[in-house]
């Protein structure tokens, strides 16, 4: 059996037309809706971005207001780097003796311990030199820099003083290694042999 519909064609037409127009208005619906998710996820993220960066500024300012107190360091740090450069121009490029007897220490091999290990240097006045012609005479003064580096210790053989005299050469700014003596000592019933190891620890020049 068909289902005969006596309705007349307007009232067919006008009854599609309001279901397409349902249709489009839940279609327009659902895309308003989508776009409304979108929206409020991008307010709620920058409303988050907003509050993380008003706390770093926050934290930033707090930081900057413990960090007042501090200041009068920073200046005096400054100052006590002008006077260290000042006083390298004077001394004429003394080497760093608390970083070079480090250095030292690092290259002790086993087998060797250190008793003594000092540092010492002088500084003495060249010769002066004039050169010039009749119209043209330059004096100048050089003043010569030297140091000496003196270590003493014991080992538990003569190989490892040698050895350590061979890592000593690997310091930067340490010349002219030599051991002056290894003699065999007795050390609580054992062998052992005490040493004194000297170089020279060349400086650079100054002059006016």
């Amino acid at each position: 059996m068909k289902n005969i519909s006596l309705l007349p064609p307007e009232i067919k037409a006008e009854q599609r037309l309001r279901q397409q127009l349902r249709l489009t208005l839940l279609c327009s619906g659902v895309v308003v809706l989508v776009f409304l998710c979108i929206y409020g996820g991008l307010i709620f993220l920058t409303y988050q971005e907003k509050n993380e960066a008003n706390g770093l500024q926050e934290q930033i300012a707090e930081i900057q207001k413990r960090a007042v107190p501090y200041q009068k360091y920073e200046v005096l740090k400054a100052d006590v780097d002008t006077l260290e450069k000042i006083n390298n121009a004077a001394v004429g490029g003394i080497p760093n003796w608390y970083c070079l007897l480090a250095e030292v220490g690092s290259e002790v091999p086993e087998g060797v311990w250190l008793t003594e290990c000092t540092a010492s240097y002088n500084k003495s006045d060249g010769q002066q030199t004039q050169e010039g012609t009749k119209s043209d005479q330059t004096q100048n003064t050089q003043v010569s820099s030297e140091g000496e580096l003196t270590i003493r210790g014991m080992a538990l053989a003569h190989k490892d003083v040698a050895a350590f005299v061979k890592n000593l050469h690997a310091i930067q700014g340490v010349d002219n290694i030599r051991c002056q003596f290894s003699s065999e000592q007795e050390l609580a019933g054992q062998k052992a042999y005490e040493f004194e190891i000297k170089a020279s620890l060349p400086v650079q020049k100054g002059g006016d």
